[in-house]
């Protein structure tokens, strides 16, 4: 398993050098090194960070640091890994270079959530899934060269950038129109000339970077209306659910969950047509 240590550059230097590291002063104060999961690494690159214009990420391999890892939870709240003890060069497997706190998530790539990293709830487990599918999206249409986003490799006949904007709206669609119950515009988002045809118009004004600020903006959206249900509440009678009785949140996650799985394979049929990485 793998977790994070957020290093100012002179440490990441000295790191190097000593072919250890012993902590940094808030480390050595606590009594053991501060790390975060990928999950966690850019919100404690803002919490403690903020004024650095230049840190490394070191990704390090739980493997080699053994039982000198414990998970705790941390006075803000949440389980952190903390490494009891120096943290030798040897189990770091990659460094990641930021400029600045701010650029800590745009750095690092998707991590796979692991089953053994502890979880507050249900809900975060959810969410973590939901951040690697959408992070991993992102990081295989940035890999496409321009051509392949535009054009179909498939009989099927849509491209890469109509299937971001498909996951925009499916998000929408699941969550806020049919979870709870809002008026939505198009929920489906595939009209054009007033009739639905199954496809999602990308304009040839529109970028990669566009549409995937708008899956952000959207994702900023789903996170808030997960955050104020339970799990276990039921969604309002509607349209959405075609004739069916009304699911639960749970339900509905699991269901957005399988469309990313799904979706993110089809990427990967034309990453690996294009030439490009496949895979988690």
């Amino acid at each position: 398993m793998l977790i994070y240590k957020i290093l100012r550059a002179e440490e990441w230097a000295g790191f190097e050098a000593a072919g250890r590291f012993d902590g940094s002063p808030d480390d050595l104060r606590d009594g053991f090194i501060h790390c975060s999961t990928r999950e966690q690494a850019p919100a404690t690159a803002q919490r403690f960070f903020a004024g650095e214009s230049r840190l490394v990420i070191a990704v390090l391999e739980t493997r080699e640091l053994g039982d000198t890892v414990r998970w705790e939870e941390a006075s803000h709240g949440g389980h952190f890994p903390h490494i009891y003890g120096p943290a030798p060069l040897g189990a770091v497997t990659a460094t990641y270079f930021a400029d600045g706190a701010s650029a800590v998530g745009a750095v690092l790539p998707a991590e796979l959530p692991e089953p053994t990293v502890p979880a507050d709830s249900r809900a975060e487990v959810f969410g973590r899934y939901l951040d690697f599918f959408r992070a991993t999206v992102a990081a295989k249409l940035r890999a496409l060269p321009e051509e392949a986003l535009r054009t179909s490799a498939l009989p099927s006949g849509w491209t890469p950038l109509e299937l971001l904007r498909h996951l925009t709206y499916m998000e929408r669609r699941w969550l806020e129109w049919t979870f709870e119950g809002e008026p939505v515009p198009d929920p489906w988002g595939d009209r054009q000339g007033g009739q639905r045809n199954g496809r999602w118009h990308v304009g040839p004004s529109e970028t990669l970077e566009g549409l995937l600020a708008a899956l952000d903006e959207r994702a900023a959206k789903s996170r808030q209306i997960i955050g104020r249900h339970s799990l276990e509440e039921t969604g309002p009678p509607g349209e959405g659910w075609r004739g069916g009785p009304p699911a639960t949140l749970e339900r509905v996650l699991f269901h957005m969950l399988q469309e990313y799985a799904r979706h993110v394979g089809h990427l990967d049929i034309v990453a690996e047509l294009s030439g490009t990485a496949t895979g988690e």
